[in-house]
């Protein structure tokens, strides 16, 4: 479940979000009881994104992120 809303979206696009540190990088949640990391970057270039580290024993497949759009948001 990501953080950012189609309204975020539609603010980054246009250059007015002043707030974009609340949604982008890593933040950590509890969704239906259990704790978990969100995590969005923005890659404007990338072909694909993944998030790996000792959370997914270094699996460089393992977390594929999603474009969001065409907002360069992963």
């Amino acid at each position: 479940m990501s953080l950012l809303t189609d309204h975020d979206l539609y603010l980054f696009n246009e250059g007015s979000h002043l707030k974009l540190y609340e949604r982008l990088g890593s933040h950590t949640r509890v969704v239906n009881g259990r704790e978990g990391t969100n995590f969005a970057v923005w890659a404007p270039d990338a072909e694909k994104v993944f998030v790996m580290g000792a959370f997914n024993g270094w699996n460089k497949n393992a977390q594929e992120l999603h474009p969001r759009g065409h907002s360069g948001i992963w």
